[in-house]
């Protein structure tokens, strides 16, 4: 702001003539009187004027200063209202997806695993039926949408569930354990034809899956594979062929990884990863549908470093595997896949039974499932299917599984693309070598909300 200059001396001029020019005086008062008394007026005047300088100084002072108020003196605010988004954006973009289950289940008899009936104790074994309830399957996942770099595409995806432990007769302390787990863990650089998969996802000689509500997709009773660390590099020629190698973490994990007791993972001491590979082909059948068909092996070895029986103290672990799946009319499919292999335990084949200690060989077998899907209405699917895992009886010691079976119905219902609710029955069979076969009936619930 423009500051304001007095000059005395002017205004005490002006005042005096305006005082004399308005204020009459009496006659009797002599010049000099008239000279002292205006005199005195000025002086009066001028100390009004220095005063009030002063005062407007001050003012002008206290405007240019930018005074900061305590924080506690700052008026109050209600807290904004940001309302909720769908996703989360992170530097290259994050979403989360994942679903809430809840599993209830009664076994007739009492099974491998209480959570997951691989398959059913001999009638031998203390055997008995059995209930429990479990949200261990609820899971979260993330998926990144990544950025550009050096002509492809980068994307990731993170996923976890609590099935990091679960009871066996043997040991029920994870019955109700809700452990961490992580399912997936890898990023993908796609280039188009070509893409390079690094981490841990569903091993690549994996073509199709059955559909069911048993978490362990009918492992040790006719499917084989899980999810392993490994790196895959994938060939598309157009849209109908796909041809993937991968190298995936040796053999082992929980299935007897430590047989001869060394204190060494059984596959790690092999010093070789396992190798695996796939070709997978859509035929078209209609004009919106096609049929898979697909072939893959999978090959890795053990070593014992204490031999626990015979000559040999490396053994293969491989192999081969079959599938297709064909569209029936508009709401029916039929699947199948068949396996062959040696060795399988730890690609979750043999009814977890990998080698034959005492004969020092390791267990050959086959085996494969079989499932028609029909959509009935648009809410409602039904499934049958029948499944087995079938290893070779020489190569068997008395006692050990020799055959698991299982007749599979189930239903899924979709009161919202979100919400559904499950039913499923599995008939089960589980023999043994030299002993009497346990059966098994299974039934099932479960309600699962998508998000």
């Amino acid at each position: 702001m423009k500051k304001i200059t007095f000059h005395s001396n002017a205004v005490c001029i002006t005042l005096a003539l305006f005082f004399t020019s308005t204020f009459s005086f009496p006659v009797e008062l002599n010049a000099s009187e008239e000279i002292e008394e205006l005199r005195a007026m000025v002086l009066a005047l001028k100390k009004e004027v220095e005063a009030l300088k002063e005062q407007l100084a001050s003012k002008e002072e206290k405007r240019d200063v930018v005074v900061d108020k305590p924080e506690e003196e700052a008026p109050t605010r209600a807290p904004l209202k940001i309302p909720a988004v769908a996703g989360v954006s992170s530097k290259f973009g994050l979403s989360i997806y994942g679903y809430f289950k809840l599993d209830s289940f009664y076994n007739t008899a009492q099974t491998s695993h209480q959570e997951i009936p691989f398959w059913v104790a001999s009638d031998e074994d203390v055997s008995s039926g059995e209930f429990d309830m479990t949200a261990k399957e609820t899971r979260l996942g993330i998926n990144m949408a990544g950025p550009d770099v050096s002509g492809g595409n980068v994307s990731g995806k993170l996923e976890f569930d609590f099935f990091g432990k679960i009871n066996t007769p043997g040991s029920v302390s994870g019955n109700h354990a809700f452990q961490l787990r992580t399912r997936h863990a890898y990023l993908n650089w796609d280039f188009g034809e070509w893409s390079i998969l690094a981490g841990k996802t569903w091993e690549p000689y994996l073509i199709t899956f059955p559909q069911t509500l048993n978490f362990g997709y009918n492992n040790f009773a006719g499917q084989l594979g899980l999810r392993k660390t490994q790196l895959r590099f994938t060939r598309k020629v157009g849209s109908d062929l796909e041809w993937v190698g991968a190298i995936l973490e040796p053999v082992g994990g929980v299935h007897g990884a430590d047989v001869d007791g060394d204190g060494q993972d059984d596959g790690t001491d092999s010093d070789f990863p396992v190798l695996s590979g796939k070709v997978v082909y859509k035929l078209p059948v209609t004009a919106d549908k096609s049929a898979t068909l697909g072939a893959s092996f999978v090959y890795g070895k053990e070593r014992f470093d204490i031999p626990v029986a015979g000559n040999s103290d490396t053994y293969d672990a491989w192999a081969v595997t079959g599938a297709v799946s064909v569209p029936l009319g508009d709401r029916m499919v039929w699947s199948t896949s068949a396996f062959l292999g040696a060795n399988m335990d730890s690609y979750w084949g043999g009814i977890a039974q990998g080698v034959n200690h005492a004969l020092g060989e390791e267990i050959s077998g086959y085996g494969g499932w079989t499932e028609l899907k029909l959509k009935a209405t648009d809410k409602y699917t039904l499934n049958l299917g029948y499944s087995v895992d079938n290893p070779d009886n020489e190569d068997l010691w008395t006692g050990a599984r020799s055959k698991n079976e299982i007749l599979r119905i189930n239903s899924f219902y979709e009161f919202s693309p979100s919400l559904i609710l499950g039913l499923e029955f599995l008939d089960q069979k589980t023999s043994y070598k030299s002993r009497d076969a346990a059966k098994n009936k299974h039934f099932h619930t479960a309600l699962i909300f998508k998000f």
